[in-house]
């Protein structure tokens, strides 16, 4: 920027690896959350090559001693086991949700340790869905580079997400999840089936709702009569009458996008 000024970025893996809690920060209430790791998955607790190591020397190398620091005292491990204890007590209902600030592996100030004072009154509470490929799948190496382990594990995790989420929309293919994976992620060989016989090039009936097209037209005709030629009042009304903004839906948009042009407000939606 026109100040010089440098800000340091470094994978989310560190300090949030299940972005969960920036979400419920920002005001989410249910969240489904994909996870990477199987069913019963437990993470090292112990600190390895790469917190005792490596992450240390990358750190200490362009002055982040802090960082190492938190690495070094298993900081980054203490939140992904905390990750996974928190989505397994989600599976009963409603938990209590940490805020995005690092409270543990840092030094304690007042302000961090009021904020873990007050985890049973300020901290937001939210319901979470673990999604996630069934206990004893065999987990895909970071640094894989087999093409068939690769797509075996894309198919799993596609798999997964659509036996979940198909019945939800009232998507009735007569496909499990694992059949509609090898439509969509289809071998790249001549033995399997082409490209445009696969899922994506096949259209399908999905029940829908319908617009209202003269409730719609009335609303935007009153919102003109009481804002003039005021183009972004328009907004409001016309997204109420689409119907995946009904039923309240409208005042869950990100809070920059209700901050636009102040047309999202929560009054309003």
């Amino acid at each position: 920027d026109s100040n010089n000024s440098i800000l340091t970025l470094f994978d989310a893996f560190c300090f949030e690896p299940i972005p969960y809690r920036s979400a419920v920060d920002e005001g989410a209430t249910h969240v489904l959350v994909m996870c990477s790791r199987p069913d019963g998955f437990e993470p090292a607790t112990k600190p390895g090559i790469y917190e005792k190591g490596v992450a240390p020397l990358y750190f200490h190398s362009h002055g982040h001693s802090q960082v190492a620091k938190f690495f070094q005292d298993g900081g980054q491990q203490y939140l992904y086991a905390e990750d996974m204890l928190i989505l397994e007590k989600a599976k009963l209902g409603k938990v209590s949700i940490p805020p995005p600030k690092i409270l543990y592996g840092t030094p304690r100030t007042p302000e961090i340790q009021r904020c873990i004072d007050s985890r049973g009154t300020l901290w937001k509470e939210a319901h979470l869905f673990p999604m996630k490929v069934p206990r004893g799948t065999p987990a895909c190496n970071h640094l894989e580079q087999d093409k068939d382990a690769v797509l075996k594990a894309v198919r799993g995790g596609f798999s997964a997400a659509f036996d979940i989420l198909a019945p939800t929309v009232g998507l009735e293919l007569g496909l499990s999840g694992k059949e509609a994976a090898q439509l969509i992620f289809p071998e790249d060989d001549k033995t399997t089936i082409t490209c445009d016989e696969t899922f994506l090039q096949t259209k399908v009936s999905v029940p829908g709702e319908s617009i209202e097209m003269d409730e719609l037209v009335d609303n935007l005709r009153t919102c003109r009569t009481k804002s003039g030629n005021d183009q972004l009042s328009l907004y409001h009304p016309l997204l109420l009458g689409l119907p995946g903004f009904r039923g309240g839906r409208l005042r869950y948009l990100a809070k920059d996008l209700q901050a636009a042009g102040e047309i999202f407000s929560p009054e309003q939606g």
